[in-house]
């Protein structure tokens, strides 16, 4: 089995918290800024696209801090999947937000809502 296949099955079986695969990324340098960002999100924690655009020293930069999470090229991996809206929702995800959610709960991270997904009753 390969390293990265273990890795894998190693982290959907909740026993792999940290992933120590070495990555050779290509991407613009704010992408690479962006997904290295992501890499450094723990395990079972959430944040919110404007604190990435914080810890790149780059508060403004919302919006491209989102676009560039929207390529990441491993998701899981560089788990965009802990990045929620800024009122804690969960938004976007390349998979559908069920399996953001799934992925969340997984690491025990649950009770967040998804945005625009209200119910109305006529």
């Amino acid at each position: 089995m390969t390293p990265f296949r273990q890795a894998f099955q190693s982290y959907f079986a909740g026993d792999l918290t940290i992933w120590d695969i070495a990555l050779d990324m290509e991407g613009t340098p704010f992408q690479l800024a962006v997904w290295q960002a992501l890499a450094a999100i723990p395990y079972g924690s959430v944040t919110t696209y404007g604190a990435l655009a914080q810890s790149l020293g780059q508060p403004r930069a919302v919006r491209a801090v989102a676009a560039a999470v929207g390529k990441n090229p491993l998701p899981v991996v560089l788990p965009c999947h802990r990045v929620v809206g800024a009122d804690q929702t969960l938004t976007g995800y390349r998979g559908g937000l069920m399996l953001k959610e799934q992925l969340l709960a997984l690491e025990g991270v649950r009770g967040l809502s998804k945005r625009g997904h209200e119910r109305f009753n006529f």
